[in-house]
């Protein structure tokens, strides 16, 4: 009996998830919200849908027939609710750095740079604050090796998924399996630095 009452806790029922994606499509439909505040509803919403529909097929479309935005607008909070912690946006919807043309520059950030940026905020430096978005307005390149752009931040985060659900075991024989293609060796590492 146990067993059953945590899994009525842990795994909420389609109702409560449909009910759940009500109150979020709710909170969407409000104009008042800044860009931040929506990237922040519409992650949520995805990852609600997610349960419901798990191949993601028509998020944006049934998104946006059901709160009124624009499909492009609808695709745009995903990716900045995707690329920007939920917390960091928190941070960035009560100040005047959480509308869009900023939300795009802090999007290209390091997941540090963007903690830095909240320290700053939170200290009430918004001229550094500032500062830092503008830098990251022109800076078209994430600062990784190779010169990173976007599409490679979006792999980078999903190799990074990947390996910290992975075994030990299966990361010692991925990265034997990359010394053995040599592919170890044409980044310029060795195995044991690794």
């Amino acid at each position: 009996m146990r067993d059953s009452i945590e899994r009525q806790v842990a795994e909420p029922t389609e109702e409560d998830l449909l009910r759940q994606l009500a109150e979020v499509d709710d909170l969407l439909s409000h104009a008042s919200l800044t860009s931040a505040q929506r990237a922040i509803h519409t992650q949520r919403r995805k990852a609600l849908y997610l349960q419901l529909h798990p191949d993601g097929k028509r998020f944006s479309e049934d998104t946006a027939r059901r709160t009124g935005r624009h499909r492009r607008t609808v695709e745009m909070d995903a990716q900045r609710g995707e690329m920007i912690p939920a917390d960091v946006l928190q941070i960035l919807s009560g100040s005047d750095l959480g509308r869009g043309q900023s939300l795009n520059a802090i999007m290209r950030m390091l997941p540090d740079q963007q903690r830095v940026l909240c320290d700053h905020i939170r200290a009430g430096r918004s001229i550094e604050a500032r500062q830092i978005v503008s830098n990251a307005m022109f800076h078209k390149v994430v600062e990784l090796p190779g010169n990173c752009t976007k599409e490679v931040r979006r792999q980078l985060m999903r190799l990074e998924a990947g390996w910290k659900a992975a075994s030990d075991d299966a990361r010692q024989r991925f990265l034997a399996r990359l010394d053995k293609r040599g592919d170890i060796r044409k980044c310029g590492l060795k195995l044991e630095k690794i």
